[in-house]
């Protein structure tokens, strides 16, 4: 190789690597005056070495958003010091308190959080609610998180909500098949031998672990990789799973480990205190397969969530933000008219309740 073709190879890669500096550089001052002109962070997550990723703390996003509709709304999202959206009440007197763990419906960055189901609920019910929810969460992480707040206090009772997609991210192969249900972060796993292992569902693994903990242009990258990827023509493993069930080795193997880690979030509550859990849509056969592993494992199932949003949707009304998936504010308000009527006569009147308010806000 002659000296001259040497010089243009180490100039080629010098260029190379300058620009990526360069775009890296760019990128970070980007989001640098983004949060200095909020007064606030703008990313929703912060990676954590347990969780994978968390709610990120003290977020503070406030603007008008549109719904499905093109419909413009007014919305004030925040988080608290530990990523809570609510914790309970500091002027509140009420002796019940409802805890709920969930993903991106209870992360619920689509509202102002007193818009909100959980905070609807709430006042319904005229009880104290305090609700963590993470975009992208499976039921793992939920567990781990529900685990670090019962280590602090103990509600009166315990609301889960799920998602249809969960049974994909509690199970590495199905994620790794997944073209809409995949963020491509590093997230723990649970297998069926009970081992926690951590992850990346997306290749090339490694690079795309550097590049979410320590490249902003390279995440960048991969994020507009997978959003060209996800309209590639073929079928994702959502598609299999409504078409063959359980006859899919990796969904079957999926329902039991969800069914595990239920069961877990069942022994890891006080026996005294309610356990419910509600699905965000009902794609079948996740929809009635979760109704039955939660009976199974000594969770209470509230049916008719989605079906109140198809019947709202049928009529014309609008029930999505923007992004045609998550509720706006019409969504979450019938989604907490029948949470607050199940709760009402399953726990509020069912006795169900214990008198001691053991769930704090101080202790937070």
């Amino acid at each position: 190789m002659t000296r001259r073709k040497v010089h243009g190879m180490v100039a080629a890669v010098l260029s190379l690597g300058l620009s990526i500096a360069a775009c890296e550089a760019g990128l970070r001052v980007l989001h640098y005056a983004r949060n200095r002109l909020g007064s606030a962070t703008i990313q929703e997550i912060t990676l954590d070495d347990r969780f994978g990723w968390r709610a990120t703390e003290n977020l503070i996003i406030t603007g008008w958003l549109q719904d499905a509709s093109g419909n413009l709304y007014f919305a004030d999202v925040r988080t608290d010091a530990h990523g809570f959206r609510i914790f309970g009440n500091p002027d509140g007197n009420s002796d019940l308190n409802l805890l709920v763990i969930g993903d991106s419906f209870t992360h619920a960055l689509q509202v102002s959080a007193d818009r909100a189901y959980y905070s609807l609920v709430g006042a319904d019910l005229g009880v104290e609610v305090s609700a963590y929810g993470v975009g992208g969460y499976g039921t793992l992480q939920e567990l781990l998180a529900l685990e670090d707040q019962l280590k602090q206090n103990t509600p009166q009772a315990v609301l889960l909500q799920f998602c249809s997609n969960d049974f994909v991210n509690n199970h590495f192969n199905l994620e790794l098949r997944s073209r809409y249900n995949n963020n491509g972060l590093l997230r723990p796993y649970y297998e069926r031998n009970g081992e926690i292992v951590f992850r990346v569902p997306k290749r090339p693994a490694s690079l795309r672990k550097f590049a979410a903990r320590h490249s902003r242009f390279l995440y960048f990258i991969f994020s507009r990789i997978d959003i060209v990827s996800s309209h590639r023509e073929g079928e994702s493993v959502e598609s299999v799973i409504s078409r063959d069930g359980l006859a899919d080795a990796d969904f079957a193997e999926s329902v039991e480990i969800t069914g595990q880690l239920l069961k877990g979030i069942r022994n890891a509550v006080p026996p005294d205190v309610p356990v419910f859990v509600f699905c965000v849509d009902d794609f079948q056969p996740p929809y009635d397969l979760l109704h039955k592993l939660a009976e199974a494992n000594g969770l209470v199932f509230i049916d008719g969530v989605p079906q109140a949003i198809r019947v709202a949707e049928e009529r014309g009304l609008c029930t999505r933000a923007k992004d045609g998936g998550h509720w706006n504010e019409y969504g979450h308000k019938l989604a907490a008219s029948v949470l607050s009527d199940f709760l009402a006569n399953h726990w509020i009147k069912s006795g169900n309740v214990t008198n001691q308010k053991t769930f704090e806000t101080v202790n937070h």
